[in-house]
């Protein structure tokens, strides 16, 4: 993993250093598919895929990077082994878990962080849906939401608030009037908690809900749909600090940037093939 300094005046970025984001012996070797910041900014935390060269076998692991709070830096900590195929990490707000789906075996796992050790230890499992891809957390740390690419639906699960352990609570599916919504395979959520997204793989679209904030319960209210044929392939979606766009990763089409409309979350399009972006970005705030 690389560390850059940003120059504020015109965001430029400079590189600092670079880190291990996983351990490798003999023949395995790594690739870092994911990586995201905790939300006390201490830690960045990456999915690794591994693969051993000779023999083909195949497992993930999440690894701890250490920011230094002065330069920005990351220092590898430690990795752990979660189930198989973590394509994304769920943050809860209070920085003390972490939540890993499991694609292969259709399973949420809750992690706690000992901020004395930097140490991670298994909480437990919860089912989810079918191919879980991809978590949030609400912004409130009651709720989580996760993408489930087999079966074209997002899981609500309860979070207990001294353990942090999943609840399945409710699903809902991400068909609307408007688009299939088919192979959810990210979910992104607004910063109001109001409303939620899920970048559908299969049908080139996003679908939006809306959020019973008592509840958790979703509900899919539109979508948006690609008009490029065949339909664009959506790999993620970032909102920006203030709340007002969503970015879409695209692998053929360039981002796709979206107003969101504060009333009920629906999506208007601003621009398409703005730069490239496969995979994902993400934002900082800007310092005055």
């Amino acid at each position: 993993m690389v560390s850059f300094s940003i120059n504020l005046q015109s965001g430029a970025l400079v590189r600092l250093s670079s880190s291990k984001a996983s351990i490798t012996e003999g023949n395995i070797s790594g690739k870092p598919s994911y990586i995201s910041v905790g939300p006390k900014g201490r830690y960045a935390y990456v999915a690794n895929q591994l693969t051993d060269n000779i023999t083909g076998v195949f497992k993930a692991s999440i690894s701890v990077l250490a920011i230094d709070q002065n330069t920005g830096v990351l220092n590898f900590i430690s990795s752990f082994f979660p189930p198989l195929n973590n394509w994304s990490i769920g943050h809860h707000p209070e920085g003390k878990f972490v939540y890993i789906p499991s694609y292969n075996d259709n399973t949420i796992s809750t992690f706690a962080l000992n901020d004395a050790t930097n140490e991670f230890s298994k909480v437990g499992l919860s089912k989810a849906g079918g191919g879980p891809s991809s978590i949030v957390v609400a912004p409130n740390g009651q709720f989580a939401y996760g993408a489930n690419f087999k079966n074209n639906s997002v899981s609500v699960l309860s979070i207990d608030a001294l353990s942090g352990a999943l609840n399945f609570q409710s699903s809902a599916s991400t068909r609307t009037t408007e688009s299939a919504g088919k192979n959810p395979l990210y979910i992104e959520i607004h910063s109001s908690g109001k409303f939620v997204y899920t970048a559908n793989y299969g049908s080139g679209s996003i679908s939006v809900f809306s959020v019973n904030t008592n509840s958790g319960n979703l509900k899919a209210v539109s979508s948006v749909n690609s008009t490029n044929l065949p339909a664009t392939v959506i790999s993620s979606l970032s909102i920006e600090p203030t709340g007002q766009y969503l970015y879409s990763m695209t692998l053929d089409s360039g981002i796709w940037v979206f107003s969101i409309d504060p009333e009920n979350g629906s999506l208007n399009e601003v621009a398409r093939n703005v730069g490239r972006s496969d995979l994902r970005i993400v934002f900082t705030k800007a310092t005055p």
